[in-house]
């Protein structure tokens, strides 16, 4: 039999970012932005502007790209597979706006809310305002803590509820098991939990018909509305003066401080998508705790 892959079409990196920030966040201790660790360096847009170490930035922008795949060649047809991240990745393998409109056209102060890393760009001569940040909507999300219970290899995932013996807890050994062992392939049955959040990624017909614009724009082919990799970002919002086409000055929202967080490989086509695409992506605790047997 031949040697088969199966890949995941949603892989998530949690880079180094990521667990610089927890760890900040977790003990209060002052945030840091290393050299060559934010987007704003990429974009060259707010690099004289750093948060105070002591503000709290959180995960709230998605930037996207089209280079997250590659294609292989399986009998006659191509197959485009995801290329997943290193976890020191701070960047993407292509940045690509959200939005590209001319400098007469821009978006209303109320759609520009939504959005962030607003810069200008020449696409074959032509001057567009491109915005490469949206902002996500984290309302409604909340952190979950799940059981799961595996048996004879099946796994089935519920609410974790603290019980009184959680909090009044009697010694006993775990089995001779090497959890932290990444080589191990083999996941025994018995119970694990795990904590994180659930974040639904929308994007509307809205978003959706100017992403369409932008490969028109950019690639010359509305039909080639490629999204294969998404950065998870955070940063702290800051007031920013821009300029309309005519001239005129006005503030809105920007970003600073922008990090990776979780980088997203996978494949889909924004043109052949036939109505809101969706994505929900887990983030938190990387691997369950193991409780021991069911």
């Amino acid at each position: 039999m031949a040697n088969t892959k199966v890949y995941d079409g949603k892989l998530s990196t949690a880079t180094l970012s990521a667990m610089r920030l927890a760890s900040a966040l977790i003990c209060g201790a002052d945030v840091k932005y290393p050299q060559n660790s934010t987007l704003n360096e990429f974009f060259k847009l707010m690099t004289g502007k750093l948060p105070d170490p002591t503000v709290r930035p959180s995960l709230k922008y998605m930037s996207i790209g089209y280079a997250g795949h590659k294609s292989v060649k399986v009998k006659t047809i191509d197959s485009f597979v995801p290329i997943a991240k290193s976890p020191t990745a701070s960047g993407m393998f292509s940045h690509v706006p959200f939005v590209l409109r001319t400098l007469d056209n821009d978006l209303s102060d109320e759609q520009r809310k939504d959005y962030a890393f607003r810069t200008q760009v020449n696409v074959e001569g032509r001057n567009y305002w491109a915005y490469y940040l949206k902002r996500l909507d984290m309302r409604s999300v909340q952190t979950t803590d799940l059981e799961t219970i595996r048996e004879n290899g099946v796994p089935k995932t519920e609410d974790f509820v603290y019980k009184d013996s959680d909090l009044n807890p009697i010694p006993k050994d775990l089995p001779d098991y090497d959890y932290d062992d990444d080589s191990t392939v083999e996941i025994p049955d018995g119970r694990y939990v795990q904590s994180g959040c659930d974040i639904v990624i929308n994007w509307t017909e809205f978003d959706i018909q100017e992403y369409l614009n932008v490969a028109a724009i950019m690639l010359g082919d509305a039909g080639s509305a490629i999204v294969s990799e998404i950065a998870l970002c955070s940063g702290v919002d800051f007031t920013a003066s821009g300029e309309s086409a005519t001239g005129s000055p006005f503030a809105y929202e920007e970003a600073i401080g922008v990090q990776v967080l979780y980088h997203i490989s996978l494949f889909t086509n924004l043109a052949q998508t036939n109505d809101q695409l969706g994505l929900t992506i887990r983030v938190g605790q990387p691997a369950p705790f193991y409780l021991g047997q069911a």
